[in-house]
């Protein structure tokens, strides 16, 4: 069984998607036209390196014991090389949000009316039986298929669930905001 859904509504700068499947999935989609991407933010737990996040004060992201109000992680983004950031997080309890958060905000700091690009978990009821699955931002030295540099894309992966954990199907839904 497949189902794949998308939703789009009049006025609103969301999309919705909503997937359940049998089968491993994984599709990627071109995110760099127009919007030229050179830093990204999330809203998580903590980060391993300043690679995967720092604070506005420029020291390794740890929103841990923030009591007055949380701050997000801003990565700055490298083309020098493939990059798979870490997939969102699946609304895990704190401290599972290393890395990565449940929303990403992506754009080009060097432009004062840039456009923004995020994207972010859906529904908790929605992710039914999802393990290491959702949207993720990759980062390229190139376009595989136009040459183009810096490329950036948002890949979303699926694996079919164990049938042990959750039967034999996956829900998850994603969302993105334009």
């Amino acid at each position: 069984m497949e189902t794949f859904k998308l939703t789009l509504a009049r006025g609103q700068k969301s999309i919705t998607i909503l997937e359940e499947t049998d089968f491993d999935i994984f599709y990627a989609f071109k995110i760099s036209n127009g919007l030229h991407p050179d830093r990204a933010r999330y809203r998580g737990w903590n980060a391993q390196s300043k690679e995967y996040g720092y604070s506005p004060d420029g020291t390794v992201y740890n929103n841990a014991n923030l009591l007055s109000g949380s701050v997000d992680a801003t990565v700055d983004l490298t083309y020098n090389r493939t990059f798979y950031y870490p997939q969102l997080s699946l609304w895990d309890q704190a401290g599972a949000e290393q890395n990565t958060g449940r929303y990403w905000m992506v754009f080009n700091s060097h432009q004062t009316r840039s456009n923004l690009f995020g994207f972010y978990q859906g529904k908790p009821k929605l992710l039914i039986g999802a393990r290491l699955s959702g949207p993720q931002l990759i980062t390229r030295q190139q376009d595989d298929i136009n040459k183009e540099p810096a490329c950036a894309d948002i890949g979303v992966t699926i694996p079919a669930a164990p049938e042990i954990i959750c039967g034999f199907h996956t829900n998850a839904t994603n969302g993105i905001y334009l």
